[in-house]
C-alpha cells in the first residue's frame, strides 16, 4: 500500500513538471513569434516612411500597400495609411500647408484556415503597431 501511495504522489509530480515543461515550450514560441512580429511591423513602417521621403506626392493620394505573405507564411501584414491631417493642431507651424498621414500595421500569425483577416486567410494572432508621419 505505501508503495502504491508513494507512486502516485511520484506520478503526480512528474505530471506537474510535464505540464510546466509544455506550457513553458508553447509560451517560448509565442514569444519568439511575437519578436518577429515586432520586427517585421518595424521593416514595413520604416519602408512606408522611406516612400514618403522619396516621394513629393506622398500625401496626394496617400499610397496604398497590399497585404504581404513573410518568406516562410507564417507571417501575414496588413499595412494601411490613412489621412488624419485633421487632427492636427492649429498651432501647427505652417498649419495650412501641414499633412499628416497614420501608418497602420496588423501582423498575422498562425494561419487557422479560411476567412479573411489578412491575405484572404483567418489567423489565430493578431499584434496592431501604428505611428504617424508628417511633411
Amino acid at each position: 500500500m505505501e508503495v502504491l501511495i508513494a507512486l502516485m504522489v511520484v506520478s503526480l509530480v512528474i505530471l506537474g513538471l510535464v505540464k510546466a515543461t509544455t506550457a513553458s515550450v508553447k509560451n517560448v514560441g509565442y514569444a519568439k513569434d511575437q519578436n518577429q512580429a515586432v520586427a517585421m511591423a518595424q521593416k514595413k513602417i520604416a519602408e512606408v516612411i522611406e516612400t514618403r521621403n522619396q516621394s513629393a506626392n506622398f500625401f496626394t493620394p496617400l499610397p496604398s500597400f497590399p497585404d504581404s505573405i513573410s518568406a516562410d507564411g507564417k507571417f501575414c501584414l496588413k499595412t494601411v495609411v490613412t489621412n488624419v491631417s485633421g487632427e492636427l493642431p492649429t498651432t501647427t507651424p505652417d498649419f495650412v500647408n501641414a499633412r499628416m498621414a497614420k501608418i497602420s500595421v496588423d501582423v498575422f500569425w498562425d494561419d487557422v484556415g479560411g476567412g479573411t483577416d489578412c491575405g484572404s486567410r483567418k489567423y489565430f494572432f493578431k499584434q496592431h503597431f501604428e505611428t504617424n508621419v508628417t511633411n
